[in-house]
């Protein structure tokens, strides 16, 4: 590499460096996905672009540069299934054969344009300077993934990719993740994978390309974007053109407006609880009328712990805490545990039992079935044995029959509507939990071949804390109930 080539590393002049060596010409924007990627200015990349912008050529580009700039590496292209990882692999081949410094390096034995073309697309890849690049599959658990690791993992498709599938991707990072980098390619289609959750997290680095941009860097334009916003569904333009992750989807249960909308909600029931309880606490110093107002009012307040029980695979135990006035509801307090032995989830749902209350009472909710159903017999023990009042434990079955059973399949069903029609009619304020609101927005609905209505089972969807917002929030018909007196 002559010097002005070395200046123009040094100075991460990546445009140059495409021009020459590639002679493709770099927009703007383009340029900064290429130098982020190549030079490592940042481990963790999210990046989505409106269709036939070119981020998957931008990001061979990319790694191309990164080849030759960091020998040793270790590269993987991972899509969910294998033609996706191919099609950055298909460029890298033409980059290799466009670029004579790259070819110099590559491990060809081949002459010719064809064959070097051929032997350039095989699935490993490896380079006189030690760097080397795969290609994997993401397809469903991705069990072929376990063994391996890169310096630089690239997933195309991410939000193809299946939850389970990504935690094997994410341990592909190795031993000293911080100094690998992790970049992920998509079109927006679902909030219910890694993809969107990346979004909400700061350790990444998140570049959206919408039509606005493409058409003021030239690579379309108004007229092409305004017949397509006629061609196409407003799901397709927002995912495809806008770039951006459709709020909800004709089979969601949740609208993320009104997710939004309920976070930012006035309500506020703790607030009326703490004024209730200095009164309560200081009698001498009010009036009588004070003090039995102030009772009457933490008497109509309701605290309520819920549990979503660990039972199998990547499953989290979720305990949700909140407060109840007739139809009004807020959660207060929301967290994730490991899953452990059903003791070890009663001895955590207990430490909230026992923090004093100026609420009329208590109610602790738990999944009861499979594992839940131990759970539950042991809360019950313990909270007789220490002699909590006012405290009612209540099991929540989602396979029971339906309270309305002519529209729900069954309790699943009823309850998840239930608190879909709170959210609609501003009845309640939820904590502002990345991991809460991004499977919230995976929950899907159908109806059943009976024309109820019914949760959909996905395997790539974990569910654990809108099951527990829902036990949380579950409705007072028809249920089964403990209470200590």
């Amino acid at each position: 590499m002559n010097d002005a080539l070395q200046k123009a590393v040094q100075e991460k002049r990546a445009g140059l460096l495409a021009r020459t060596f590639f002679r493709i010409e770099l927009t703007p924007t383009q340029e900064r996905i290429v130098k982020t990627i190549a030079w490592e200015e940042h481990r963790r990349i999210s990046i989505s672009a409106m269709t036939r912008y070119g981020k998957t050529k931008c990001v061979a580009i990319a790694v191309a540069l990164y080849i030759m700039m960091h020998p040793g590496r270790k590269i993987s292209f991972i899509g969910p299934q294998q033609e996706q990882a191919e099609l950055l692999r298909n460029y890298m081949s033409e980059l290799i054969i466009e670029c004579p410094p790259l070819l110099a390096i590559a491990n060809l034995e081949a002459e010719g344009a064809d064959r070097l073309m051929k032997e350039a697309s095989k699935k490993r890849m490896t380079f006189k300077n030690g760097c080397e690049y795969r290609i994997y599959s993401a397809k469903g658990e991705a069990e072929r993934l376990m063994g391996h690791g890169g310096d630089l993992i690239i997933v195309d498709e991410a939000c193809m990719v299946g939850n389970e599938a990504y935690t094997k991707i994410l341990r592909m990072l190795g031993d000293n993740p911080e100094k690998s980098t992790l970049v992920e390619l998509y079109n927006p289609w679902s909030r219910s994978g890694k993809a969107y959750e990346h979004t909400m997290d700061p350790a990444y680095l998140v570049l959206r390309v919408g039509w606005e941009t493409a058409v003021e860097e030239g690579r379309t334009t108004k007229e092409f974007i305004e017949e397509q916003r006629k061609e196409i569904t407003p799901l397709e333009f927002t995912v495809l053109y806008e770039s951006q992750f459709p709020t909800e989807g004709n089979d969601s249960v949740f609208s993320l407006q009104k997710i939004q909308e309920a976070i930012k909600s006035k309500i506020d029931l703790q607030s009326e609880l703490d004024s209730a309880a200095r009164i309560l606490q200081n009698p001498a110093k009010v009036s009588e009328g004070k003090y039995n107002q102030a009772k009457k009012q933490a008497e109509s307040i309701t605290r309520r712990i819920s549990c979503d029980v660990a039972d199998m695979g990547l499953d989290e135990t979720v305990i949700d805490t909140g407060l109840k006035r007739a139809s009004i509801w807020q959660q207060t307090a929301c967290r994730g545990i490991a899953k452990g032995d059903p003791m070890s989830t009663v001895s955590e749902i207990m430490k909230e039992v026992r923090k004093p209350t100026s609420a009329g009472k208590t109610e602790v909710l738990v999944d009861c079935i499979g594992i839940g159903s131990g759970v539950v017999s042991r809360l019950k023990e313990a909270i007789q044995e220490e002699g909590l009042k006012n405290t009612t434990v209540i099991p929540c079955h989602f396979g029971a029959k339906a309270h309305d059973a002519e529209r729900y399949l069954n309790k699943k069903a009823e309850q998840y509507m239930h608190l879909r029609k709170m959210l609609e009619d501003g009845q309640v304020r939820l904590l502002d939990h990345g991991r809460q609101t991004q499977q919230m927005m995976g929950m899907q609905w159908e109806l059943s071949s009976s024309g109820k209505a019914k949760i959909v089972n996905n395997d790539q969807v974990h569910d654990d804390w809108p099951d527990a917002l829902v036990y949380l929030t579950w409705g007072d018909q028809d249920r089964m109930a403990f209470t200590f007196l």
